[in-house]
């Protein structure tokens, strides 16, 4: 397993992970080349025997107080294996190195199981739900 700075080479491979995110409104594809030239913005991919499986943009707003997880996802073959938190954790510390973090938020959405369980909320503080077209958008907050 490896974690490392997201490419241009590494799009398709990227896009392709999940068709399926936001119900099929996914903004990845309109963001992707932004967020690699945007220098606010730390893309990252997780990779196993050389195969891209996950990404995680860490957005940095707030002079640097607060990092935002973006457009996170997991190859569904690979999905409640422990790869996205082991990719958020390395994108948090690496981040770290730079800012003085307070704050780590995150947006996810109905379909995300992972945030409905007890543990996630027990590390994680719910600031807003809000319902958007066919499903609820949540954005919850920790560090």
């Amino acid at each position: 397993m490896d974690i490392r700075k997201a490419t241009t080479a590494d799009k398709d491979a990227v896009l392709a992970l999940n068709k399926n995110v936001y119900g099929g409104l996914d903004y990845l594809p309109s963001y992707y080349d932004e967020f690699l030239k945007n220098p606010i913005a730390m893309p990252f991919v997780i990779t196993l025997d050389g195969k891209i499986i996950g990404y995680l943009c860490a957005l940095v707003v707030d002079n640097g107080e607060t990092v935002v997880h973006r457009a996170g996802r997991i190859d569904p073959k690979f999905q409640g294996k422990g790869y996205y938190k082991v990719l958020s954790q390395h994108v948090t510390e690496k981040v770290m190195e730079r800012y003085n973090l307070k704050t780590r938020g995150m947006v996810t959405g109905d379909d995300n199981l992972k945030a409905q369980t007890d543990s996630f909320r027990q590390t994680n503080t719910l600031i807003l739900t809000r319902k958007c077209r066919d499903s609820t958008v949540t954005i919850h907050c920790n560090l």
